[in-house]
Order: C-alpha cells, then sequence, then structure tokens
C-alpha cells in the first residue's frame, strides 16, 4: 500500500485502461464486471517485479535488475527504483519499455541468429543490457513519438514492435555490445570465457559512451 504503488496503479488504469498488480494473482482473479467498474480495458496487466526492471533498466542500473529482492529489501535501493518523478512520467512511454522486457527473449534469440560463433556465449549474459540499451535506442528514435503512441497504449505485444526491436537489436545494440567485449579493459575476461560484466552499470555506461559517438544518443528517460 505504498503511496507511489498506489499513485502508480491508479496512473495506468486512468490513462491506459491497464491494471497494475502490486500483488501476485489479484489480476486473475478480477470478474470482468469487477475490471469494468475499475475501468480496465486491457486484457493483459503490468506487474510490480518487471515494472522494477524497467524503472531499473531505463536508468542503466544493470546490475540491480538481476537482483530484485535486494531491491524490494532495501528502501534506499526500491526508492531508487521506484522514483517518485515516475508517477509524472509518459505512461505509454512506460509501458513501451516494460514490453520490451516481456520481448527480450525474442530479441535475444534473434541476437543469437547474427552474432559471429565466438561472440555466441555472450547472448546469456547480455539480456538486461539489451533490454536496457533497447530502451535508449527507442528513446533516441527520430520517430519515438510515433512509437510511443504505436506501442505505449496497451500490454498486446504487437508483431511490428517486435520486428523494430529486432531490427534495433542488430543495428544499434549489438554493434555496441560488440564494442563492449572487445575493449581492453574486458580483455582478460573475454580470454576466461567470462561474460558475467556484461550484468553491470559499468558495461553500460561504456555502450551508452559508445553511442554517443556512434548515434548521437544521448540518455534518456521516460518522459
Amino acid at each position: 500500500m505504498d503511496r507511489r504503488q498506489v499513485d502508480l496503479a491508479d496512473k495506468f488504469r486512468e490513462e491506459l485502461g491497464i491494471f497494475y498488480s502490486r500483488q501476485e494473482g489479484v489480476f486473475q482473479n478480477l470478474s470482468d464486471e469487477e475490471k469494468k467498474q475499475l475501468g480496465i480495458t486491457d486484457d493483459r496487466d503490468m506487474r510490480i517485479r518487471p515494472l522494477a526492471q524497467t524503472f531499473l533498466a531505463v536508468q542503466g542500473d544493470v546490475y540491480n535488475m538481476g537482483h530484485l529482492p535486494d531491491v524490494f529489501e532495501s528502501q534506499q535501493l526500491y526508492e531508487k527504483a521506484f522514483k517518485y518523478a515516475y508517477n509524472n512520467a509518459d505512461a505509454k512511454s512506460i509501458v513501451m519499455g516494460y514490453k520490451v522486457g516481456l520481448m527480450i527473449s525474442r530479441i535475444i534469440g534473434r541476437l543469437k541468429e547474427i552474432v559471429p560463433a565466438k561472440y555466441y556465449e555472450s547472448c546469456p549474459k547480455s539480456r538486461n543490457i539489451v533490454w536496457a540499451l533497447l530502451i535508449q535506442a527507442l528513446l533516441n528514435e527520430k520517430k519515438c513519438t510515433q512509437c510511443r503512441e504505436l506501442y505505449g497504449g496497451s500490454m498486446q505485444l504487437e508483431f511490428a514492435f517486435g520486428d523494430l526491436l529486432k531490427q534495433l537489436a542488430a543495428i544499434r545494440v549489438w554493434p555496441l555490445l560488440k564494442d563492449v567485449i572487445n575493449s581492453p579493459s574486458y580483455k582478460d575476461k573475454i580470454e576466461q570465457n567470462k561474460y558475467d560484466f556484461l550484468r553491470t552499470a559499468d558495461a553500460f555506461k561504456k555502450a551508452m559512451n559508445l553511442a554517443a559517438d556512434k548515434f548521437g544518443w544521448q540518455k534518456r528517460t521516460f518522459v
């Protein structure tokens, strides 16, 4: 019943007709009449744990994306993840970033198809950094507003959105990851075939610095 969670639930319900499940199983137990009374029009709900990951992803906190128990047990980490500012952020941008997470397995599958064999072992370790970089790719797209309107208004997993994410993964995210992997600071780890460094905020920071040079990206948040 934390105030920021209640406010988020009201935000998604009032602005988009999406139910935000702060507790497991609540949405599934709602009757059609109860959904109607609440103004819920979407067939899918949004859930607290992947929403926490979405907020951490847009912050570039790749490490804590993979340590959610710590996030929910630490008041400091919890407040960092669920910033009050997100209650005033654009709901469609948040939903768009959240849906990247819902599709991330498909995206990693796509990367496995295109990366050279010597980088194949990096794919399983790159889930969270790919999610974070894809959000930045979307927010830095010239057609970001159009994407937000097309794909941020509901929890539906559109084929077109999946195709867009696969394309961005191939032409934006993978070139960044490849350069990060080949950076001198990770040389020893690569020689040992260890890719855990991709689960760190440092790797994300390196990728964003490269993205600024290659693509003119700025680190953006939900607006």
